[in-house]
């Protein structure tokens, strides 16, 4: 009678160390699931984070292949200078003579047109996602940035172009976010309102002295 007892004894022993292995492994790959929610590849923080440093890593500074005077409001003949466009390339080739629009009477073009301004031509269609200006010192500036898939000098044109971003009253330098970016070859910093020239009364004028686009091409 006694062996039989001794049996079972050594049995339930046997089992129980069973079930005490069965619960170790059950809390080990609990634990594992805990520091790896998503499996075994990487942690989802860890992706995204890589992700967003992709994307910001693939916007950078663009460089303009050319620049010229945008008046896309007047002829040829009313504007034989196209805005000072001899002066645009001032902008991109880091000269600090910059670029200057006409003087005119008032604010607003002496009331001959809307508009006026400066075109960069990007070489190649960009998506842009901000850009930099160094505008004069004086404030009173009113400015949209354009872009856009020709350099035609026409109203239609100009009209035609998605404005990407906006600001009023700018003088020194203003950075420009551009919320939605749209790609187009040609970005266009157009003046609806003239600031008033440093020390010369009566006399309004833009001016620009560097530009640094940033995006995407």
């Amino acid at each position: 009678v006694g062996r039989p007892g001794r049996g079972n004894g050594r049995s339930r022993t046997v089992i129980v160390a069973a079930v005490a292995v069965v619960a170790v492994i059950g809390l080990s790959a609990a634990a594992v699931k805990l520091l790896h929610p998503h499996g075994s590849g990487h942690p989802s923080g860890k992706a995204s984070s890589s992700a967003s440093h992709h994307v910001a890593a693939s916007v950078q500074v663009l460089t303009p292949a050319a620049a010229s005077g945008f008046d896309a409001l007047r002829t040829t003949s009313q504007d034989p200078t196209d805005e000072n466009s001899s002066q645009a390339v001032n902008v991109i080739n880091g000269s600090k003579s910059g670029w200057t629009t006409n003087w005119y009477a008032t604010a607003e073009f002496g009331g001959y047109k809307t508009g006026t301004g400066l075109i960069l031509d990007m070489g190649k269609p960009a998506r842009i996602t901000s850009v930099q200006i160094q505008f004069g010192s004086v404030p009173g500036a009113n400015v949209q940035l354009k872009v856009g898939s020709s350099d035609a000098r026409t109203a239609t044109n100009e009209e035609s172009m998605t404005t990407v971003a906006s600001k009023n009253d700018v003088s020194g330098l203003e950075t420009f976010s551009i919320a939605r970016p749209v790609t187009g070859r040609y970005l266009v910093v157009w003046f609806t309102q003239l600031p008033p020239m440093a020390h010369t009364h009566g006399r309004y004028q833009a001016q620009v002295f560097t530009i640094i686009v940033r995006g995407t091409d």
